[in-house]
């Protein structure tokens, strides 16, 4: 099996033999699309599947005509439900958002969206508006923010797509070398479907046409930025490509991990020189640290493709706790814990659900249990995989000891959660980065996760364990250690400057 070390090394060496930075099809540079099918064919178990979960559901429409119809009645039932909270795209914004349509929590009556509702609320502070466009089926009613709900726009641009693709205009095309790149690949005798022009060809032409329907968007609303968690997927490039053409700054919205293993942030070893339209101009990032893998690469691009270390801006919601929502929760999960006092209380946050992540956790629950442990674990599916909650109910039913919570671990929000337990176990979950800002250490149990977590395994704030025995052990440790942990970290200098103003700074006011 590749890991991504080894498949970054591959995109690297593809970019040194070839001038990918200068692929182009209908003046939209190529390479980021090549590049990014790539890594997820050669790495499907870590894939992170928010990115393309609207598409998928874009696919579904165009294949499942039936589904579209259901939909449709779906869709004008949400808009009747949330009348009054619907927007339009009618009036001026200073800001347009376009959320993953699946990270949201149930808070205070109302769904709130975990990446964009911070960032609206903080650019309100500023007295700046804001629009959110929602491009998946799950409307989440009612919403904190009104939203404005896009997929049966994107259905009707994927269904012309599909049934009159024959009749896209012909794009001009520079794809020097494409050829002996192809030759390349084959000659690594890996498992991969060869990149195919054909395929490629069509894909732009989908970007272009979903990045007309968001330039008509922006150029209604006139606004100064674009916002976008997770934009790897191919709605979020036709995003970035509307942003650059209208002259709005994008910006992604840093969702997880930011490595230079990550496809999508880490080792652009070529770049045009006014970068990749299909790429953010902006990256918010949590920290300076991830923000250094963005700029190693970024920093002699001018203008794009540039971090900015602003903070998890909903970590620090939880973190400061003056919420009635925070309060809420921490009572809620102290009601589950009062049952179950004396116990390390354990985060498991599920990643890939295969054979293998699913015998490492029944074999632990087991151990736990024959040896009377005191411990109580905290089972949390992965926001993109909730259909896979009924499965692992199923599969931890045979477990009758009452020391695992599943259903209430996958509702409550991830930041409640590591407010109130001691160890975080995980393959690869960027938890283990938020899990620090909490004081909580983690348990890596998949050499993808220790490969990544290289600074939380060197500062022992996570600890890499592979079978039952080591698992356990670490959860000792981990547990041990916490408080030394805690007391050791050296505090987090907090920057002067608000990451809000730093954004705000790079346009000039439009208003």
């Amino acid at each position: 099996m590749l890991y991504a070390k080894d498949i970054m090394e591959l995109i690297n060496e593809a970019e040194s033999k070839f001038p990918v930075e200068e692929w182009t099809i209908g003046n939209v540079h190529i390479w980021p699309l090549v590049r990014f099918d790539i890594f997820f064919q050669l790495l499907p178990q870590t894939v992170n599947t928010k990115s393309e979960k609207s598409n998928r559901e874009i696919l579904r429409l165009g294949r499942r005509p039936l589904w579209l119809l259901k939909n449709l009645f779906t869709f004008l039932y949400a808009i009747c439900v949330n009348l009054f909270r619907h927007q339009d795209a009618q009036e001026g914004a200073d800001a347009v958002f376009l959320s993953d349509g699946s990270s949201c929590t149930w808070l205070n009556g109302a769904w709130y969206e975990n990446f964009c509702d911070p960032f609206i609320s903080g650019l309100r502070g500023k007295n700046m508006s804001s629009f959110l466009l929602t491009p998946t089926y799950q409307y989440f009613l009612p919403r904190h923010t009104k939203a404005s709900f896009i997929l049966p726009d994107l259905a009707y641009i994927m269904l012309k797509n599909r049934f009159f693709g024959n009749n896209a205009p012909v794009y001009a095309e520079n794809i020097r070398d494409f050829d002996k790149f192809l030759d390349f690949l084959k000659k690594k005798r890996i498992s991969l479907e060869l990149p195919d022009l054909k395929q490629i060809r069509a894909k732009v032409s989908f970007i272009k046409e979903c990045s007309s329907f968001y330039k008509k968007i922006l150029k209604r609303l006139d606004p100064r930025f674009g916002f976008r968690p997770c934009y790897y997927g191919v709605q979020g490039m036709a995003f970035n490509l509307a942003c650059h053409e209208c002259g709005v700054l994008s910006v992604d919205i840093q969702h997880g991990f930011q490595v230079n293993e990550h496809v999508a942030y880490g080792s652009w070893s070529k770049v045009p020189v006014s970068g990749y339209e299909l790429l953010p101009a902006i990256f918010w990032c949590w920290s300076e640290n991830e923000a250094s893998f963005i700029n190693q690469w970024s920093r002699n691009i001018a203008g794009k493709h540039k971090p900015i270390a602003g903070g998890n801006l909903l970590l620090q919601i939880w973190k400061e706790g003056k919420e009635d929502f925070v309060s809420f929760f921490d009572q809620k999960i102290a009601e589950v814990k009062e049952n179950h006092k004396n116990c390390v209380h354990i985060l498991f946050t599920l990643n890939t659900e295969t054979e293998t992540e699913i015998k490492q956790l029944t074999s632990l629950i087991r151990t736990v249990n024959e040896r009377r442990l005191p411990y109580y674990f905290w089972i949390r599916v992965h926001p993109c995989r909730l259909s896979q909650k009924a499965k692992f109910k199923r599969i931890l039913s045979v477990f009758k000891e009452g020391n695992i919570e599943l259903e209430k671990t996958t509702g409550f929000p991830l930041h409640a959660l590591l407010r109130n337990i001691d160890v975080h176990i995980t393959e690869f979950s960027s938890t283990v980065i938020e899990a620090v800002d909490f004081g909580v250490p983690s348990v890596v149990i998949h050499p993808t996760g220790a490969k990544i977590f290289k600074d939380q395994l060197a500062s022992g704030w996570a600890q890499e364990a592979y079978d039952t025995e080591e698992i356990i052990a670490s959860i000792q440790a981990q547990a041990g250690k916490r408080e030394q942990l805690i007391r050791s970290r050296a505090v987090t200098q907090e920057s002067k400057t608000d990451g809000l103003d730093t954004l705000l700074n790079l346009t000039s006011q439009k208003r």
